[in-house]
C-alpha cells in the first residue's frame, strides 16, 4: 500500500469517527429534548379537538427530536472541527447538520415504507434513520471545503438560533411559569384556555378543600397536566387540570380529570386528588 493510499485511508477513518461522534451526540440531545417535552406534559395548556391534539403531539415530538438531533450533530462537529488544522480545508458543522437531518429523515421514510404495518416499531424506524444520518454525515465529511471567516461565523450563529427558535415557537403557550405569582397565573388561566379554569369559583363550594386551606384566595394553574381535547361533533371530551389552591391557612395542589360528555372541566362531578402539607388524598367536591 503506497503512501497516498495510507493517507486516504487515514482521512476516511477520521471522517468516520466524526460521523459516529456526531450521530451519538445527536441521539443524546434528541433523547434529552423528548424527555423534556414529556416532563412538561406537551402539548400542555391547550384546548383543541382530538384530531388536532394527536397531530400536534406527533409533529411536536418529531420536530423536537429532529431539532435536538441537529443541535447535537452541530455541537459535536463544531468541537471536533477545532482540532483540525486551520489552514487546511475541513468539514463545515452547518453542512453536517443539513446532511445528517436529511439522512435521518430519508432513512426513517425508507424503513417506514418497507416495513409491514404489523411490525411497525418506532425504535426500528429510528434506527434506520440513524444509520442513514451517519452515512450522510460521513459522505459530507469527504467533501472538504474552505470557509470564509465571516460566512462561517454567520452560519455558526444563525443555524443554532433558528433551530432553537422553531422549538420555542412550537411549544410556546404564553403560560407565565410555575414561579410566577398566583395572581398572575390565575389571571392568565381566566383569559386563555377557555373552559379550563374558573378561578376562585372552582373550589369555593368544595368543603373538604376549604376545611384544609381556609378561605380560598387564589386558584391558579401550575406545572402539571393542563389540557383539554374534545370531539366537537359529539361534544365528548377528555382533559386534566392541575391547580394551585391558595387559602388563608395554607396552599395545596389539586388535580382532577374529565372524561365524558360536555366541555366543562369543573371538579363538581370528579374525584379530586389534593396534596396538602405533603399528604395526597382523594376527595369529592360534589356540589
Amino acid at each position: 500500500m503506497n503512501k497516498r493510499s495510507v493517507v486516504a485511508l487515514r482521512n476516511c477513518l477520521k471522517d468516520l469517527l466524526v460521523a459516529l461522534v456526531c450521530t451519538l451526540s445527536g441521539c443524546l440531545w434528541s433523547v434529552i429534548g423528548i424527555q423534556c417535552l414529556q416532563a412538561t406534559h406537551f402539548p400542555n395548556f391547550r384546548v383543541m379537538d382530538f384530531v388536532l391534539y394527536a397531530w400536534f403531539s406527533i409533529i411536536g415530538y418529531a420536530w423536537t427530536g429532529l431539532v435536538m438531533y441537529s443541535l447535537g450533530v452541530y455541537s459535536a462537529a463544531w468541537l471536533m472541527r477545532q482540532f483540525y488544522p486551520r489552514r487546511k480545508p475541513g468539514f463545515g458543522p452547518s453542512f453536517l447538520v443539513l446532511s445528517g437531518g436529511f439522512g435521518l429523515i430519508l432513512g426513517c421514510l425508507l424503513q417506514w415504507t418497507w416495513q409491514k404495518p404489523t411490525t411497525y416499531l418506532v425504535w426500528h424506524i429510528c434506527s434506520w434513520g440513524i444509520v442513514g444520518s451517519s452515512l450522510a454525515i460521513w459522505a459530507t465529511c469527504q467533501s472538504k471545503n474552505f470557509m470564509i471567516g465571516r460566512r462561517q461565523l454567520r452560519l455558526r450563529i444563525d443555524v443554532p438560533l433558528l433551530l432553537m427558535l422553531s422549538v420555542f415557537c412550537l411549544t410556546y403557550t404564553g403560560f407565565p411559569g410555575a414561579n410566577a405569582t398566583p395572581q398572575v397565573r390565575e389571571q392568565w388561566g381566566l383569559e386563555h384556555p377557555s373552559g379550563m379554569y374558573g378561578g376562585v369559583s372552582t373550589f369555593k363550594g368544595c368543603k373538604p378543600i376549604v376545611d384544609r386551606v381556609g378561605n380560598i384566595q387564589f386558584v391558579a394553574p401550575t406545572e402539571g397536566p393542563n389540557f383539554y381535547a374534545s370531539d366537537y361533533g359529539s361534544n365528548h371530551g377528555e382533559g386534566e387540570v392541575t391547580l394551585e389552591v391558595v387559602g388563608s391557612r395554607g396552599t395545596g395542589i389539586a388535580n382532577y380529570k374529565h372524561s365524558g360528555w360536555g366541555v366543562s372541566l369543573s371538579p363538581g362531578s370528579s374525584n379530586v386528588s389534593f396534596t396538602y402539607q405533603g399528604k395526597t388524598e382523594n376527595i369529592s367536591c360534589h356540589s
